[in-house]
Formats: C-alpha cells, sequence, structure tokens
C-alpha cells in the first residue's frame, strides 16, 4: 500500500532500531530499581517526601527516621549518578535520534498526503 520507496524503508528499519532503546531502557531500570533497593535498606520515602512539602493525614511510626544512613551509604550516591548518567546518555543518543527519525517520517507521510 506504501508505494514511497524511502518511507518503506524507513517505517521497516523503525522497529529495529528501537531494540537498542529496549536494551538502554532495560539497564536504566535495573539502576532505578537498585536505587529504589538502597531507599528501602537505609530511607524513608515519605520522609523525603515530607522534607519536599509533602503532607499527609496520618502520621508514620517511623518519623523519627532518619536519612542520613541513605545519604551516608556509597551505593545509593553511586547508583544515583549512574541513573544520572544514564539518563542523560539514554536521551541524548537514543531518544534524540529516535525523534528525529519519526519527524522525518513524519514530513514525509505529510508530504506524500498533500502530493496526492
Amino acid at each position: 500500500m506504501i508505494r514511497n520507496s524511502d518511507l518503506r524503508q524507513r517505517l521497516a528499519a523503525f522497529d529495529n532500531a528501537l531494540e537498542p532503546i529496549k536494551g538502554q531502557e532495560s539497564e536504566v531500570s535495573k539502576v532505578r530499581n537498585e536505587l529504589l533497593k538502597n531507599l528501602n535498606d537505609y530511607g524513608s520515602f515519605k520522609n523525603l517526601l515530607i522534607e519536599n512539602g509533602k503532607q499527609f493525614k496520618e502520621t508514620s511510626r517511623f518519623r523519627s527516621h532518619s536519612n542520613k544512613k541513605l545519604f551516608d551509604a556509597l551505593s545509593f550516591e553511586n547508583n544515583l549518578l549512574l541513573m544520572q548518567q544514564m539518563s542523560e546518555t539514554t536521551n541524548y543518543y537514543f531518544y534524540d535520534t529516535l525523534k528525529s527519525d519519526i519527524e522525518d517520517i513524519l514530513e514525509i507521510i505529510n508530504n506524500e498526503l498533500n502530493t496526492q
């Protein structure tokens, strides 16, 4: 149904372009899970939210639990920095390229629609 060979090629290649992105997202997800594990092991997510202005109706019996251990954990700092770097890499090398590919495909589609 698609007569434009360039559009056919780009659409066919699009699925293959998603594979590396899926792999990168999987790696980012692993680091995010490690961060959550650090938070569960060393800190209180509720206290972090409270310290950033979130209000809760109910009080926590762990309110006195300090998050100092979380911020003293080298694994938390390492995972936080790794998450930041991986996210920036994912945005720059993967999502920006994907966005450009999508924009090119949409432009070809629009041109095809306008010439008919």
